[in-house]
């Protein structure tokens, strides 16, 4: 399965949310949050159970599968969903390399990190912050519904190394309530304009 899609695991770690497992993950330009259904997890492998502890053991076999739902063009608002049916199809392998997700994943990527993967990623008013650290810290956000950059030029929130990746989230979660109240404006003026026209 893979190959078919670069895609790597990036911060948050997989975690828990209701009833399904999440993993964020990302190609280095975009970023996309697996979630993988709580029947899917008990699938994978005996005995059926839904943990956190399975859900970290096989998470690189879940990027694997999402991979090739991604490449089929499977996402649905910058999600893409493990069901059951997918691990029955694919099931894990059993003898020789498990799927163990590899210690930088499992440590929260603290060790080698590379410069090219965001270190943290967050959703906030409907909009993804990835947040990048190569020296100093910048944010790249995406647009709810989409996986599409936004041009943020001189805007792009930014925060130096002493002032750490906390501060640069801060600035794009105060740049993203501007630009959701920015486009709340423009829908409601688009409705004042069409009942004013008809």
């Amino acid at each position: 399965m893979s190959g078919r899609h670069e895609i790597e695991i990036c911060e948050p770690s997989p975690f828990i949310y209701y009833e399904n497992g999440q993993i964020a993950v990302t190609d280095g330009v975009s970023v996309w949050l697996i979630i993988v259904t709580c029947e899917a997890m008990r699938a994978t492998a005996p005995p059926p159970e839904k943990s956190l502890r399975r859900l970290v053991r096989f998470a690189e076999y879940y990027r694997d599968i999402a991979a090739a739902a991604l490449h089929r063009g499977e996402d649905v608002d910058g999600r893409i969903w493990v069901t059951e049916a997918m691990v029955l199809a694919s099931p894990p392998p059993v003898s020789g390399r498990r799927a163990v997700i590899t210690s930088r994943v499992a440590c929260g990527m603290k060790a080698g990190k590379r410069s090219d993967m965001p270190s943290m990623v967050r959703e906030f008013e409907g909009y993804r912050i990835a947040i990048y650290s190569p020296g100093g810290h910048f944010a790249v956000i995406t647009a709810p519904a989409n996986n599409r950059v936004l041009d943020l030029k001189e805007k792009q929130p930014r925060s130096t190394v002493v002032e750490g990746p906390l501060v640069c989230l801060q600035r794009a979660e105060a740049l993203v309530q501007i630009l959701a109240q920015t486009a709340a404006a423009e829908s409601n003026g688009n409705q004042n304009l069409e009942r004013a026209v008809s």
